[in-house]
């Protein structure tokens, strides 16, 4: 789905979800008096959102192309500084298939939703941000178990190239050890790797 913000520019959400930062989307419209009081109470919290969570807050209109001068009009009345996007066609409504506004999700570093809410009374925010640290947290331990899987693998890897290298030069040893002794007179070793050929040139064998 591709929206538009307040500048016109097209915002595809999937740029957003697929980010890693963790993104609450909050449905509203300006006719909705509950919409514009989550969204208000919110930006008490954005800041330490961002800093604590790595989570953005994203507002997204389902106006009709008619009000669109008054999403403008009340957001810079409101004093949000939220990403605002337009959706008209209500494309997101019915993806999501909501009914009523405002109605939020909550969606992790991976772009899952994790977490959805409608309507809204004062304190919601703070249901919103526990799921945000079960987000926060299941993400980080995805991201440790990965990294430990990686380290694994890399200790694998180092391991059996060590082991080929041991191989490579125990092989080596053993043609010198074959080679040198080609030309002396000391005893072969049980495991020298000499061949028919080489037994023959020293006379040893008929």
């Amino acid at each position: 789905i591709t929206l538009t913000n307040l500048n016109g520019q097209q915002v595809k959400l999937s740029s957003l979800v697929d980010s890693g930062k963790i993104v609450v989307f909050d449905f509203w419209a300006t006719w909705c008096v509950p919409c514009q009081k989550s969204l208000t109470n919110m930006m008490d919290v954005e800041e330490d959102w961002k800093k604590n969570y790595n989570c953005e807050i994203v507002a997204v209109s389902i106006d009709d192309a008619q009000n669109t001068a008054k999403v403008k009009t009340t957001v810079t009345g409101k004093g949000w500084d939220y990403l605002v996007l337009l959706d008209p066609n209500q494309q997101t409504k019915q993806s999501l298939n909501f009914q009523n506004i405002p109605f939020s999700i909550v969606v992790d570093g991976k772009g899952n939703i994790i977490f959805t809410h409608q309507g809204y009374v004062d304190g919601d925010e703070n249901l919103l941000e526990e799921e945000i640290k079960k987000a926060l947290s299941g993400f980080k331990q995805e991201t440790k178990d990965e990294i430990v899987k990686e380290i694994g693998n890399e200790k694998k890897n180092i391991s059996d190239l060590e082991e080929q290298n041991k191989e490579i030069k125990q092989n080596k040893i053993s043609l010198l050890t074959c080679e040198a002794r080609s030309h002396s007179t000391l005893p072969l070793a049980a495991n020298c790797g000499r061949t028919e050929q080489c037994f023959t040139e020293l006379g040893e064998l008929d």
